[in-house]
C-alpha cells in the first residue's frame, strides 16, 4: 500500500472502529505513523515497502537473511539468546 493510502486508511479506521479499538489506532500511530505533534517511532519509509516492490527491489536484506540461516541451524529450537550467548561467551 502506498504511504499516501496508509494515511487515509488510518484516518477512515478511526472514525469507523468500535471505541474498544481506538488504542490499537492510538498505538498504530504512534509507533508507525506519527501525528501532526510528533513523529513516529518507526516512520512509514523505515518500513514500507511499496516503493520496493515496485522497482523490483527484493523485501528484506540478504545479510541478515543468511545471519538468521546461520544462527537457526546453529542453535537448537527453543534456545534462548541468553543461553547460546552463555555459552559461546561464558557469562
Amino acid at each position: 500500500m502506498n504511504p499516501t493510502s496508509i494515511l487515509i486508511s488510518v484516518k477512515k479506521g478511526r472514525s469507523c472502529l468500535h471505541s474498544s479499538l481506538k488504542p490499537l489506532i492510538n498505538y498504530f500511530e504512534k509507533n508507525y505513523k506519527g501525528t501532526i505533534n510528533f513523529n513516529a517511532k518507526y516512520p512509514i519509509p523505515t518500513w514500507n515497502l511499496y516503493k520496493r516492490i515496485l522497482s523490483d527491489l527484493p523485501r528484506t536484506d540478504n545479510t541478515v537473511e543468511a545471519w538468521h540461516g546461520a544462527f537457526s541451524s546453529n542453535e537448537s529450537i527453543g534456545t534462548t539468546l541468553f543461553g547460546a550467548a552463555k555459552r559461546n561467551y561464558s557469562l
